[in-house]
């Protein structure tokens, strides 16, 4: 079986996060703890440090953790009439204290930490939000914000599956060799692969048998790519190949491009380690590359496809 032969192999883990940061702990910092006993007046030294924003404030029970912010004591100190400073100065720090902050593990995916400080009220949920671990640390609002943009950006431009280049990458990386080529200084070829039967290999061994495959296409692609080709997924079943060639006449152009279709071909047709011979699919082609009418990452991309069409037919 597919899963069987599959239980431990590379091909079968997740892919790696995409972005760079997946989990809070990654963007926590860490976080100026006091005592809940220590006098308010001894806050004001604290926060004569302009880089100091929060200060953690450690409860007598091992369960209770606060946090004062910045803004927060400067309007404790003011108070409505201006007599919070005589009023709170005395006090213990425990006595302004938000002993209710959000508090995460440092597991705890950005985009999980994003939901939940949103689901706070609105004057709370841009609070920082307090990362418990060996020591306490905390993440700012903004930060997770924008790890959790940079996340989603990424994730429009790397394929979930495989970690390469999706279509809309794919075009913006065919668009600026194109730009580059321009004037005759070079030709851009782009081959497209299509997995055949991938439906088949779904309903026999389920979708992870069909994206076990899909991995290791990827990464037979990549492993015999040429130098500086680029390899992407434009869908669910089809791969690309990007690559920039030197400037010459059209047969040599031509043979160029079939030598790098022909070197994923023989590629292809190495069955990888722990996929059964009889799941292994067969594939589809479609070839084109930049010509007096083909001058764009569209041009490209059409013709490609019009070619894969073809060699489906046949």
């Amino acid at each position: 079986m597919l899963h069987e032969t599959y239980a431990n192999s590379p091909l079968t883990e997740p892919s790696i996060a995409v972005g760079g940061v997946r989990s809070l702990g990654q963007i926590a910092q860490d976080l100026h703890v006091v005592s809940a006993e220590m006098p308010v007046s001894e806050l004001e030294l604290l926060f004569r440090a302009e880089r100091l924003r929060f200060v953690g404030v450690a409860g007598n029970d091992p369960n209770s953790f606060g946090l004062i912010t910045r803004a927060h004591y400067g309007m404790m100190l003011t108070g409505r009439l201006g007599y919070g400073r005589a009023v709170h100065s005395r006090r213990r720090v425990e006595e302004i204290t938000d002993f209710a902050p959000l508090v995460l593990g440092p597991e705890v995916l950005i985009a999980d930490a994003a939901a939940r400080a949103m689901a706070r009220g609105f004057k709370r949920r841009y609070d920082p939000i307090v990362v418990a671990g060996e020591q306490w640390r905390y993440a700012e609002s903004g930060d997770v914000t924008r790890a959790l943009v940079s996340a989603l950006s990424a994730r429009t431009r790397r394929d979930a599956l495989t970690g390469i280049p999706t279509r809309l990458a794919v075009m913006a990386d065919l668009a600026r060799r194109c730009e580059k080529a321009a004037g005759g200084r070079a030709r851009i070829a782009l081959l497209l692969v299509r997995v055949r039967a991938l439906g088949k290999i779904n309903a026999a061994y389920g979708s992870n048998g069909g994206d076990a495959v899909l991995r290791a296409v990827s990464e037979s692609l990549g492993n015999h790519r040429a130098p500086g080709a680029e390899v992407g997924r434009i869908s669910g079943r089809v791969f690309s190949v990007a690559v920039s060639l030197p400037d010459a006449d059209e047969l040599t152009i031509a043979a160029s491009v079939d030598a790098i279709r022909e070197s994923q071909v023989r590629g292809l047709a190495c069955v990888p380690r722990g996929i059964p011979q009889s799941v292994w699919p067969d594939f589809n082609f479609g070839v084109s590359w930049t010509s007096g009418t083909i001058t764009s990452a569209d041009d490209l991309m059409r013709v490609a496809e019009e070619r894969l069409r073809a060699d489906r037919r046949r």
